[in-house]
């Protein structure tokens, strides 16, 4: 782990993990090699984990708190159980409001494959006042090259208006600035590629926080380059 002026670099290979025959998660966060003043630094932002999922397996979630938790497929589609079942597909994102108390606060992420991984980032916010709602949305990446796609549908109620997720893809030597409010904290997660990202290089499944900053500068290395921002 490297630290810069007002900024964190989270490494792919630094990530803590949990792994069993089924499943594996490498979560960004919570990540025990960050300081308790860096942990505070995310705020409502829980969990981001990067999780491989073994054919026809399944993920149970159960939430103690009220959280609104995103999960987009990066590899393969899953199917979600939430009360009903939703098929997600690369292009796609599921939004879920958890909310313990309700009878239906559990959640399962299951692989309808028969012999294929599949891989996903999961993501979880601290809410308020949750009512069990799902939203799912689509985002076409092809034809948005080289631009910042605002993950649409994201509930308001119980979530601050300042948290906001975007996605990218990137040609080579491709610039792009993403705007921000004043004094702005961002999660930047590389997904695929290479980026240099406000003069730091990120190469993928890298994170970069950010803070005191009211826009995000970067340029695509690869040949194609896919990241996500999550504003805090």
């Amino acid at each position: 782990m490297k630290m810069k002026k007002e900024a964190i670099i989270i490494l792919a290979e630094n990530r803590p993990y949990q792994q069993d025959a089924d499943f594996r998660a490498l979560y960004t966060l919570p990540n025990d090699l960050l300081s308790s003043e860096i942990t505070e630094f995310f705020g409502n932002l829980l969990v981001v984990s990067d999780n491989t999922l073994a054919a026809q397996k399944s993920e149970r979630l159960i939430v103690e708190e009220d959280q609104i938790i995103l999960i987009l497929p990066l590899v393969g589609a899953l199917e979600i159980k939430h009360d009903v079942d939703y098929l997600l597909g690369v292009g796609e994102v599921g939004v879920f409001e958890l909310n313990p108390v309700l009878q239906s606060q559990n959640m399962s992420i299951h692989n309808v494959y028969e012999d294929n991984l599949v891989n996903y980032l999961s993501i979880s916010i601290k809410a308020t006042n949750t009512n069990n709602g799902v939203f799912l949305n689509t985002f076409d990446l092809e034809n948005n090259r080289n631009a910042f796609v605002e993950i649409a549908g994201l509930p308001s109620n119980g979530l601050p208006s300042n948290e906001k997720i975007y996605i990218g893809k990137f040609d080579g030597r491709e610039d792009a600035i993403l705007q921000l409010s004043t004094n702005a904290k961002a999660l930047i997660y590389v997904i695929s590629g290479a980026f240099e990202v406000e003069n730091r290089l990120l190469e993928a499944r890298t994170a970069l926080a950010l803070w005191n900053l009211d826009k995000i500068e970067l340029e695509g290395l690869a040949q194609e380059n896919i990241l996500l921002v999550i504003t805090l």
